[in-house]
């Protein structure tokens, strides 16, 4: 720290040296003789031009008031959506991995079943049965058709008799019945298949695929139930899997959630609906904006915090979950002074500024006490009143200038 006094003496040295010979020397103004009060620089107007001094009044303004607290961004549960494989089996493929955006329909994994093969060579069995004897009753029945119009036919001319007649008659309706009942367990079959599929997630379309090509597959596809990211991967290559393992995350990230916790003592100042802002290191200057929608019920025992939750609109997918937030809460206002940044130096722990007393160039050093910043400009909670004039460009100077005149006085 002493080099840096050094160093910021010099620079203003140098910087006043190049004045007229008249305006060479910066001196305490000689009215003040009691050196334990405030300092007293006067500068000429020679080197208040070379200096480039600019000043900027103290300003009285209402200032929000805020909390701010650490937070966690989170995928949005409600638009998060668990993938599971309804086929139990095997992985044979895996598509994506945890970063990915997916479509809804978009092929992720693929699983090879024998539960499900079998449940279609079932099908498949009984189908290729019926439809023998659907082909073999339909000839019957042409059969029994005939017979039945050549009876009718002699019983029409006076040469057969009605007994024969009924005879054929009979035969020709039983063999249309047996017919339509073969026809309806094959559909039975058909349809009891394709709503067996569908608990395992496999669209009907399927069935209609086994019974057109006579070929089983075990072999079967995982879609993408929605739109988003995939959050979480939790399958790897061979693994078993059955209807209760969850495979895949998929979220939809266009809204995320973040997550902060609340010291006991500012639990009064939120509520529900209250809107924050948060900025993440990825984006320097970049804010976003949201509403608290959600305030815990209980208190963590060890930390004595309270969880608060926001929902947060994420368009352009650059919050990504598990990134840390700042998160700030507009909880009021109140009035306060206002000045620029630069009019504020640090001297060790001390804070000083430098207030244009009198005209001429006459600057009083002021020790501060400072709040928080707001933009360019840094809250003053004592030390100043409204309306007084700080130097903003070239307090630095004058800070260096005050450590030497300090420095020569102890000489």
């Amino acid at each position: 720290m002493k080099n840096l006094h050094t160093a910021v003496t010099l620079l203003a040295c140098t910087l006043l040296a190049g004045c007229a010979e008249s305006s060479s020397s910066v001196e305490p103004v000689k009215t003040i003789p009691d050196r334990t009060g405030p300092r007293m620089l006067k500068l000429t107007a020679d080197q208040i031009r070379d200096l480039g001094v600019t000043t900027a009044n103290v300003k009285s303004t209402m200032i929000p008031e805020e909390l701010e607290l650490v937070g966690q961004i989170d995928e949005n549960t409600t638009f998060s959506t668990p993938v599971m494989s309804l086929v139990p089996g095997r992985v044979e493929k895996v598509n994506v991995q945890v970063g990915d955006r997916v479509k809804k329909g978009q092929h992720l994994a693929e699983v090879r079943s024998d539960e499900v093969a079998r449940i279609e060579a079932d099908l498949l069995h009984e189908f290729l049965s019926l439809e023998v004897d659907v082909e073999r009753t339909k000839v019957k029945l042409e059969l029994a058709r005939k017979a039945r119009d050549r009876q009718e036919m002699l019983f029409q001319e006076g040469i057969g008799a009605r007994a024969q007649l009924e005879t054929a008659q009979g035969e020709f309706q039983m063999t249309e019945a047996e017919l339509t009942a073969y026809r309806e367990k094959r559909r039975s079959a058909i349809e009891t298949t394709r709503e067996r599929l569908k608990l395992f997630g496999i669209p009907g379309k399927e069935v209609d695929r086994l019974l057109k090509t006579r070929v089983t597959d075990n072999l079967f596809e995982l879609n993408c139930p929605r739109e988003g990211v995939i959050v979480q991967r939790d399958v790897d290559l061979g693994q078993m899997v059955d209807v209760s393992t969850q495979l895949f995350t998929v979220s939809d990230l266009t809204q995320v959630w973040v997550n902060a916790q609340a010291f006991e003592k500012d639990i009064h100042l939120i509520a529900l609906g209250e809107p924050i802002t948060l900025a993440v290191e990825s984006y320097p200057g970049k804010v976003f904006h949201g509403k608290v929608d959600y305030i815990g019920a209980t208190l963590d025992p060890k930390t004595r915090t309270l969880a608060v939750r926001a929902t947060v609109a994420n368009p352009d997918l650059k919050l990504h979950p598990h990134m840390y937030a700042q998160v700030v809460l507009k909880i009021g206002e109140q009035r306060g002074l206002l000045v620029p940044t630069a009019a504020v130096r640090k001297t060790g722990e001390t804070y000083l500024a430098y207030v244009a007393t009198k005209p001429g160039g006459v600057y009083e050093e002021r020790k501060v006490e400072i709040g928080s910043y707001k933009g360019d400009d840094v809250i003053i909670t004592s030390g100043l009143k409204a309306g007084e004039t700080v130097v903003v460009k070239g307090s630095l100077e004058l800070n260096g200038l005050a450590i030497k005149l300090t420095s020569d006085s102890a000489e």
